[in-house]
């Protein structure tokens, strides 16, 4: 039993998928640079893992970040009404 691989592809289809996959790479670059991307990334990093700790600790992981921004609100709050 024989068995036929081809492992060459015509110049021309190389050629094309070099020339898209550096585009593909450009589009990454300037997609992966913005400060949008940065932050979208963070923020979901910050909610995978506050869904991991819920899925392990339960509902105490759930309350006591909410307890943790009860003085970061009430400063925000001093701060809008001093108007700073």
């Amino acid at each position: 039993m024989t068995t036929v691989t081809t492992n060459s592809i015509p110049s021309s289809l190389t050629r094309k998928r070099e020339a898209l996959s550096q585009q593909a790479a450009e589009k990454a670059r300037q997609v992966t640079g913005s400060l949008e991307f940065r932050v979208l990334g963070v923020l979901a990093l910050v909610l995978a893992l506050w869904a991991t700790a819920i899925a392990t600790f339960g509902y105490a992981a759930l309350i006591l970040p909410m307890l943790a921004f009860v003085p970061v609100m009430f400063v925000v709050l001093l701060l809008i009404t001093v108007g700073k």
